[in-house]
């Protein structure tokens, strides 16, 4: 490990310099309107994973252009790449003894990363576009792999598990640049900010750790939830943060103010929120649990309810938008992928 260069302190301050002040005043003309998302209704069902070990666990949307590509990941340990245009697989990539709780589509690059029980992360490599090869495996954690997030660079990836650590890596040479370790409790979510500057980690013991990715030091805990926080998930504008947690809430909060602003009480007691979500654009959030429900921004600091889909027969996993919330996929653990539009 030779630990985060001041080389790579410059490039990720470099990147957060140039898209900063991008982020003020966007305009999203293509996005779908309220009244659209409200009235989606599921257009198809894919058991894309193995019925014997049933359950697909956690799903990501290709963002790249006139891409309609997910890829999920199941208790089989498989990771499945799906054309949802075609409804087909394009390729089942097997290679994790256990199974696959977090995955990951590159942004630019035809790149899958996998995060698995086995304790390990894989990078999958595509040739053409259904050709995947494992390229490199990190095995630097000590217990199972809870989640992974690609850098907004496209060079790193962070990974958490339970063993009380996170690692950032080199997705590209394979190597370990620094991990962070003794951790006061394991991470059972993390994901970098939109600038990259930030990384945060939701806690086990409730907390939400903001890390300073240019010091490598936790610049701030947010405290709210009761019990684990499960999920999270930072703003396309890059001010707001949501997570949820076993104390079935969804809770957004405002960067700027460390301070949460609004509270959405998802499940009953003592049912978790599994996942939560911001859609490209930063306007509706979509999380699981026991359904799936979406909000949208009314106003700039307050969302409301637009909608929820209750058509799994068991838990929902995970759930993610596609581009300009056009459309959006639910995994479950009735082993089956659905998409709404």
């Amino acid at each position: 490990e030779g630990g985060i260069s001041e080389e790579i302190v410059g490039r990720i301050k470099e990147l957060a310099d140039k898209l900063k002040p991008t982020r003020k005043q966007r305009q999203f003309p293509d996005l779908a309107a309220v009244d659209s998302v409200k009235s989606y209704t599921c257009k198809g069902t894919h058991p894309t994973h193995s019925s014997t070990q049933p359950g697909i666990l956690c799903v990501d949307v290709d963002k790249k252009a006139r891409s309609q590509k997910v890829a999920t990941g199941g208790v089989d340990g498989n990771v499945v790449v799906f054309d949802l245009q075609t409804s087909k697989t394009v390729a089942k990539l097997s290679g994790h003894a256990k199974k696959v709780g977090a995955v990951e589509i590159h942004a630019s690059e035809h790149v899958v990363v996998s995060g698995s029980d086995d304790k390990s992360v894989k990078i999958w490599v595509a040739g053409d576009e259904s050709s995947y090869k494992c390229a490199h495996t990190f095995k630097k954690h000590s217990a199972e792999v809870t989640d992974i997030s690609i850098h907004p660079l496209g060079d790193y990836v962070a990974s958490a598990a339970k063993d009380r650590s996170w690692v950032f890596s080199d997705l590209t040479q394979g190597r370990v640049v620094k991990s962070f370790r003794d951790l006061d409790a394991s991470y059972n979510a993390l994901q970098f900010h939109p600038d990259g500057i930030i990384l945060g980690g939701a806690s086990q013991d409730g907390q939400v750790a903001i890390w300073d990715m240019s010091e490598g030091v936790v610049r701030a805990n947010l405290e709210g939830h009761s019990g684990a926080v499960t999920g999270i998930s930072f703003s396309e504008n890059g001010y707001y943060l949501a997570t949820c947690g076993v104390d079935g809430t969804v809770r957004l909060w405002d960067l700027r103010k460390a301070a949460n602003f609004q509270t959405l009480q998802m499940e009953e007691e003592g049912n978790t929120v599994n996942s939560v979500r911001f859609d490209s654009t930063g306007q509706y959030i979509i999380a699981s649990g026991s359904v799936v429900k979406i909000w949208n921004f009314e106003t700039k600091s307050a969302v409301a309810e637009t909608q929820t889909f209750a058509e799994h027969s068991a838990a929902v996993t995970d759930a993610c938008f596609g581009r300009n919330a056009e459309f959006f996929v639910s995994t479950s653990m009735d082993r089956t992928l659905k998409l709404w539009a």
